[in-house]
């Protein structure tokens, strides 16, 4: 080792090692000065900086993620949520800062606690008052129902550690599909030399991979094979027939002496052979007789076994199908598609999502947190104040739609929510124009509740004909190349 040092020391310039540090692993700590004195350089302490992430033997401080914090600062200036709506920020969100991290995500699983200090930027960026950006803003929504897909009644925002889950479910989707990659060839050798992939990591296995293998349950589940020649399937552990053989037929399993075998030591010139470890019992008998009937037409091919993805039409992984498995089960949102279906500006298609969630502050949310107001109407100033009064029952507004002159006609006052008569009036409607309804809708929504601020913080107000003109105008404004 001596030798290697001076030898280095040679060959490098002066000026090169005074401006190299050294990193030992797995080395005593006295013998480290001595090492960086025969190389003339400073000791280097983990974790480092190499390609822009932070490298470790041992597991990273939390302090380590601070320069993506930082990102994440000088991207939310104060001013960009002063000039921007809250549609623009949902926009600014999900093209640009859950995207920041990427490069952190497809490698380790952030700490807890840098994903909760991450989502807490991003909620209150969004919610952020643009007339004064230093100030925090209400969240109307929560942040668990923000960062759902729009189909399940959020605004499509990435929940950044189902993200990335997403993208470390990658790594094991490359490991099995693509064996003989040289970087699959080494975590074979390192650490799986002499068991399969499992969810347990290896003994002193690297923190990437024990990254990794946190999805080893999604990808299980998510995954696989066509068996042709059988030398990439495990019979027992890989799921060929369904769900993995092991656990179909868990007593004759316990009698295998080939726990690990693949398919193609199974069957031997397509002759089935399972040598057993000692005399089955009577259940694994019977598991023994269901298997060889299941198996009776299986014949090993010619070709390499192929490793299917279940979630997509062409059997690949895609990042987006891992992301969507997050959400399997959640109850599908039917009325929000409305609110995105339509040529409506996004400012006011954020508005109607809020509109949809109940969440926009009329007088009955507000006392609902505790402010103390009058429980009146301010467009027609009788009952009090909530949006199905506002919008639907309200004397003013119904003016305004009838003042519009249209041919559709605005559903009957009704006890249903005010989605549930917008999505019923708009199921009434030519799915030519369905689209076109919704927006015509949409911007009368926006318009009255412009027309309610303006009363309340201007002191202005205007008739139902002024306020339909003005609809009238939003809606000509709509791009009319998205109209073709």
């Amino acid at each position: 080792m001596s030798t290697t040092f001076s030898s280095a020391g040679h060959y490098f310039r002066p000026s090169a090692v005074r401006q190299t540090s050294l990193y030992v692993v797995n080395l005593a700590e006295p013998s480290h000065a001595s090492l960086a004195n025969s190389l003339n350089c400073s000791m280097g302490h983990f974790p480092l900086t190499y390609l822009g992430l932070p490298l470790s033997p041992a597991k990273l401080p939390t302090c380590a993620f601070n320069s993506l914090i930082d990102k994440f600062h000088k991207r939310l200036s104060g001013w960009k949520s002063a000039l921007l709506s809250p549609a623009g920020r949902v926009v600014l969100i999900n093209s640009v800062l859950t995207n920041l991290p990427i490069h952190y995500l497809s490698v380790f699983i952030l700490p807890k606690a840098i994903n909760h200090q991450l989502g807490e930027l991003l909620r209150r960026f969004l919610w952020r008052k643009s007339s004064c950006p230093i100030r925090e803003g209400v969240p109307l929504v929560t942040w668990d129902i923000v960062a759902r897909p729009k189909a399940l009644g959020g605004l499509g925002i990435a929940n950044i550690y189902y993200k990335n889950l997403s993208l470390l479910c990658k790594w094991l989707w490359r490991f099995v599909s693509q064996p003989d990659s040289p970087w699959a060839v080494l975590i074979k050798s390192v650490y799986y030399s002499t068991f399969p992939l499992s969810w347990k990591h290896p003994r002193q296995s690297s923190l990437f991979w024990r990254s990794v293998l946190k999805t080893y349950p999604i990808f299980n589940i998510s995954h696989s094979f066509v068996v042709y020649n059988g030398m990439k399937t495990f019979f027992w552990l890989s799921s060929w027939l369904g769900t993995p053989l092991m656990d179909q037929f868990p007593a004759l399993f316990s009698y295998s002496a080939l726990k690990f075998a693949l398919v193609s030591e199974v069957f031997i010139d397509n002759l089935f052979s399972l040598p057993v470890i000692s005399y089955p019992s009577i259940i694994a008998h019977e598991e023994f007789s269901t298997l060889c009937h299941r198996l009776c037409n299986f014949q090993i091919c010619v070709g390499p076994d192929i490793c299917c993805w279940k979630w997509t039409p062409h059997a690949t992984f895609s990042t987006a199908s891992a992301y969507n498995l997050f959400f399997a089960g959640s109850t599908f949102d039917s009325t929000p598609i409305t609110v995105w279906y339509s040529f409506a500006p996004p400012r006011v298609q954020f508005f109607m999502w809020l509109l949809y969630k109940n969440r926009i502050l009329t007088h009955d949310n507000l006392r609902r947190r505790g402010w103390i107001l009058a429980s009146r109407c301010e467009l027609c100033f009788n009952v009090g104040e909530d949006i199905i009064h506002l919008f639907l029952h309200c004397p003013y507004s119904l003016a305004v739609w009838a003042s519009l002159n249209l041919l559709l006609c605005l559903p009957q006052p009704s006890l249903l929510g005010l989605g549930d008569s917008w999505a019923m009036w708009s199921s009434r409607l030519p799915k030519d124009i369905r689209k076109v309804g919704n927006t015509i809708f949409s911007c009368f929504a926006w318009s009255i509740w412009s027309e309610r601020n303006h009363r309340i913080f201007d002191n202005t107000c205007s008739t139902p004909l002024s306020t339909a003109s003005r609809i009238r105008m939003l809606i000509a404004n709509v791009d009319i190349s998205s109209l073709t």
